[in-house]
């Protein structure tokens, strides 16, 4: 008798902590995902990874809107100065598969602007030497703050490495 009451204790004790675990793993589970829900839809971080994700999905040059809502200053105005040619060479016809995004590293400038250090990697079939080649281009974004969305006002290049699929080297 004694022995089942002591296990129906121990039960009992290992009943409410493992009740206790779960609902603290569920409110700590659900509290986590609204914070980054909240968070990512307001930084500069998730407006370059909506952007690269769009600019890679262009399908005809009816999409540059749906671009264009990414930008502000003049980001924006030169891709909107852009003929449908121009537009359509750069995302359309450009034979490019998304492979990876890796922000490198995020600094805050002042209260409106942020610096995104990024690299892309990209596969682009186009590139000379046949069988196409691996991008990884190393940028700098300036995300600012406009009417209350981040939007990517200036993309600077700071460097290219491009491997090429079947290039042949000789000893």
């Amino acid at each position: 008798m004694r022995i089942t009451l002591s296990l129906m204790k121990i039960d009992q004790r290992w009943f409410r902590n493992a009740v206790a675990s779960i609902v603290l793993l569920a409110s700590s589970t659900l509290i986590g995902a609204c914070s980054r829900g909240a968070d990512r839809d307001g930084s500069p971080r998730w407006r370059l990874e909506q952007y690269v994700a769009q600019s890679f999905a262009v399908k005809d040059s009816g999409d540059r809107e749906l671009l264009i809502e990414h930008l502000t200053g003049d980001a924006k105005i030169r891709l909107a100065s852009w003929s449908d040619d121009q537009f359509r060479a750069a995302f359309v016809d450009a034979k490019r598969t998304f492979v990876k995004l890796l922000v490198v590293e995020e600094r805050k400038v002042d209260d409106r602007n942020v610096d995104l250090t990024y690299e892309i990697t990209f596969l682009d079939s186009t590139r000379e030497g046949g069988g196409g080649a691996k991008v990884v281009q190393r940028k700098v974004c300036r995300v600012r703050e406009d009417d209350g969305r981040w939007r990517i006002a200036e993309v600077r290049n700071v460097k290219e490495l491009v491997e090429f699929q079947s290039e042949m080297t000789f000893p």
